[in-house]
């Protein structure tokens, strides 16, 4: 079937249909073999946007399963048919999932994400339930695309870094990696000096604008389960049990702040020394400690060019 045509059913038919989940503002009907019909309801049609909607029509990526088509429902309409997802949410496999297939699926992520950001759509809404695991293609899928953004405003750079801090996090959360986490094994890598200076030095370079990816956390990470255990993990679950971690219980809902263009985010300062170093146990290297020095002293000579500028107007 083509893209950007209008489907045309009514009530009678919608009844019919496999429903394969609900959401606040909206039900998803199973539709032919390889197609979903997304059904939205009065809130739902009350944030559909009509002119971002007819742009993300347009868009074709590998990982991101866009609105295909129109769908109107006794004549009125009602939503979109989208890319059928045959899989898992990534959260509930990725425990079990080869490393090396794993790292090789992000890597081939972020290729997709890269070719995304030439269309300059931005990541919104974005949420764990919304990554999907594919076990036969080995591929990640992304979901629930309806309220991306598309923004021409915007250099492909600042499109493509603001997409992979919301998609890193979104890992960084189903890894059980992230800093700060209750769980055995983030809690274990964290006072471990090797890795939580590597995720210092990644959090670091995402804050600075630099890419960053969740990838070189994985493969330091099992370094250290490696040298600290004599074996090498073959998986997530693996370096779990090792660590004696306990089954991590899925939430049914996650309540995850949204990642906004540049022009819509609220101003936050740059992490400090002493907020990085709480990350660990262990100070910061002086090489990154001088690194944000400078980065700090830029930002003061900006924040005062702009000021002389403000006094002459």
């Amino acid at each position: 079937m083509a893209k950007n045509e209008i489907i045309k059913i009514n009530s009678e038919m919608l009844n019919k249909m496999q429903v394969l989940g609900r959401g606040a503002c909206s039900v998803v009907y199973k539709y032919g073999d390889n197609q979903v019909v997304k059904v939205l309801n009065e809130s739902g049609m009350q944030l559909h946007n009509e002119e971002q909607f007819g742009q993300l029509l347009k868009i074709n990526n590998d990982i991101c399963a866009f609105p295909q088509n129109r769908v109107e429902i006794n004549g009125k309409f009602q939503g979109y048919t989208m890319e059928f997802v045959d899989g898992q949410q990534l959260q509930e496999k990725v425990g079990e999932i080869d490393l090396d297939t794993l790292i090789s699926a992000i890597k081939k992520a972020e290729q997709d994400i890269r070719s995304l950001a030439q269309d300059k759509v931005f990541f919104q809404d974005l949420n764990q339930g919304g990554i999907m695991w594919n076990e036969k293609s080995g591929r990640i899928k992304i979901i629930d695309t309806d309220f991306f953004e598309v923004n021409q405003d915007f250099e492909e750079k600042e499109c493509f870094n603001a997409n992979m801090t919301s998609f890193n996090t979104m890992l960084e959360m189903e890894l059980g990696i992230m800093s700060g986490q209750a769980k055995g094994l983030a809690e274990y890598l964290h006072t471990n000096s090797q890795f939580s200076n590597a995720y210092r030095e990644y959090m670091l370079g995402s804050l600075m604008g630099k890419e960053s990816s969740v990838v070189d956390l994985i493969q330091i990470a099992r370094e250290v389960i490696e040298n600290e255990f004599g074996v090498i993990p073959q998986n997530l679950a693996e370096m779990r049990e090792l660590v004696g971690e306990q089954e991590i219980e899925i939430p049914d809902v996650v309540e995850i702040p949204t990642f906004l263009p540049p022009n819509q985010q609220v101003g936050t300062p740059i992490l400090g020394k002493q907020v990085l170093e709480e990350m660990s146990d262990t100070p910061l290297t002086d090489e990154t400690e001088k690194e944000m020095e400078s980065q700090e002293l830029e930002l003061q000579q900006q924040s005062s060019l702009d000021n002389n500028d403000n006094e002459k107007c």
